[in-house]
């Protein structure tokens, strides 16, 4: 059923009704739904309003192939919405609204994130973060949060498929770097490095990642010990992934002088 387009008060009027009837599951189809729909009306006006071909090009082949890829082609669909200027509807002037798309796309990652991608796929929610990556500015708390968040779902699949451990490293990579996030979502960035690693069976650049974050650990732990927030486990955690990988690679005296409670690091 094709539940909306372009006008975000229609996903809104759904949200309403199938909240009111305890079926939030269809307040995710909606959004979805009207982000496809808002894509898909940008695409089909694009295709309409390409430059005409020339009276003078009779020697050319009628079409141009269309060389672009997929994802380059959705990338200069999310620029034209981006723009907040681009025109669907010239009669009306009706233009694609760029905070009403990013709004939708933020309520369907919130509906993600509360359902437990129990409505959606994995590979859908990536697509989701990418979205929400491309339509908020670089240099902000939020876009690092994405990205540690996308590295976290990437990590996720990566255990289905393990490809997504590098994609994974990438965006953990990419947050770490953060002057933003707080110094313990940087160091749980790390952390999270090294678990890829780890899963990849690549021990030695988990080790030399723990390594280096050996010099930030009282910096870490004298933040959290001044404040009182805790965050102790990130310390803890450190402890137990140079545990594992000291006795994966035979040196077990090293990993026997670290005391940890054994349970899962992974």
């Amino acid at each position: 059923m094709n539940f909306s387009g372009p006008d975000l008060n229609v996903p809104k009027k759904i949200e309403k009704t199938a909240l009111a009837v305890c079926r939030p599951e269809e307040v995710l189809l909606a959004y979805a739904d009207y982000i496809r729909n808002t894509e898909e009306t940008v695409r089909i006006v694009m295709e309409k309003t390409q430059k005409p071909k020339s009276f003078f090009s009779c020697n050319q082949t009628e079409e141009q192939p269309n060389v672009l890829t997929e994802k380059q082609n959705l990338m200069r669909i999310w620029s034209q919405i981006k723009s907040n200027s681009f025109v669907i509807d010239p009669d009306q002037n009706l233009k694609v609204n760029a905070n009403d798309f990013k709004k939708a796309l933020n309520i369907l990652a919130f509906g993600i994130y509360k359902t437990g991608l129990n409505s959606i796929s994995p590979i859908e929610a990536d697509g989701v973060l990418e979205k929400l990556l491309f339509f908020s500015d670089p240099n902000t708390i939020e876009y690092d949060e994405l990205l540690m968040k996308r590295g976290m779902l990437n990590y996720q699949l990566g255990k289905r498929d393990p490809i997504f451990f590098d994609k994974a490293i990438f965006y953990f990579r990419e947050s770490s770097k953060s002057t933003y996030l707080d110094k313990g979502s940087v160091f749980e960035s790390r952390l999270m490095i090294v678990r890829s690693e780890i899963r990849k069976g690549q021990l030695d650049p988990a080790l030399l990642e723990l390594q280096q974050l050996e010099t930030e650990l009282y910096t870490i732990d004298k933040a959290y010990r001044v404040t009182g927030r805790g965050r102790n486990d990130l310390l803890e955690d450190r402890k137990k992934l140079l545990r594992y990988i000291l006795r994966k690679k035979g040196r077990y005296e090293e990993a026997d002088e670290l005391y940890v409670e054994e349970d899962s690091i992974l």
